[in-house]
């Protein structure tokens, strides 16, 4: 995870990012991710973290040795729709708020959806509406208050997700969020590498949506 400066007010056309993170669910090697700056503003210093889904990372002496202080968590949309999965949730930003890290939350989607070659099309599975993933988020925000650094959604064009081919949803969802937390810091694109995702559907504009704000347009993830 990192942090730029704000991209230009005057962005236009694809932005240039891209990520190899991990799927809805998976156990997975930890990596490091990093938000891509734009145009002027591409030599801005940056912040590093590392991106890790298991909780015993913060107690593994190799980690502790790196000296980081920012990790990137991807958290499913329906965060709360199952107490297990909740404990879950609140198991490891505890555990990163004990070791004093800031985590950078990416929302995702719902567990199971994903098989690793095609997204399943049931109704649980689909995108949800602007209105349902606000509610999610306004709850997620009463529950963890200090955290304030996140994506609207992981790796949008990427053929896991449900939004896929609708960058329009995709930039729905980051006007509910910027709207639900003005204090918020917000990764407003979020794009898995596009050798991961051939005939993916950049999501253009959900860059337009970003232009004039304070918030970082672009996320990189690993390496590419």
């Amino acid at each position: 995870m990192s942090e730029t400066t704000p991209s230009p007010a005057g962005l236009t056309g694809t932005p240039s990012a891209s990520s190899r993170s991990p799927r809805s669910d998976p156990a997975h090697a930890p990596e490091v991710p990093a938000t891509q700056p734009s145009g002027a503003q591409a030599a801005s210093r940056y912040k590093v973290g590392i991106g890790d889904q298991s909780v015993s990372v913060f107690g593994d002496p190799l980690f502790q040795a790196l000296k980081l202080k920012r990790i990137r968590y991807i958290v499913p949309w329906n965060w709360n729709a199952d107490a297990t999965q909740e404990a879950e949730v609140r198991g490891y930003l505890s555990a990163a708020r004990a070791a004093r890290f800031e985590p950078f939350v990416t929302f995702t989607a719902a567990r199971g959806c994903w098989t690793g070659a095609v997204y399943r099309r049931t109704k649980a599975c689909r995108a949800p509406s602007a209105s349902a993933y606000t509610k999610r988020f306004k709850a997620f925000r009463r529950a963890f208050p200090t955290v304030k650094v996140f994506s609207a959604w992981n790796e949008a064009n990427h053929k896991s997700q449900p939004v896929y081919k609708s960058p329009r949803k995709a930039a729905q969802y980051y006007n509910a969020m910027r709207k639900a937390c003005r204090s918020c810091t917000i990764v407003a694109l979020n794009l898995a590498h596009a050798v991961l995702s051939p005939g993916g559907s950049l999501p253009v504009r959900v860059a337009a949506v970003a232009r004039g704000t304070r918030d970082y347009v672009t996320g990189r993830f690993g390496p590419g």
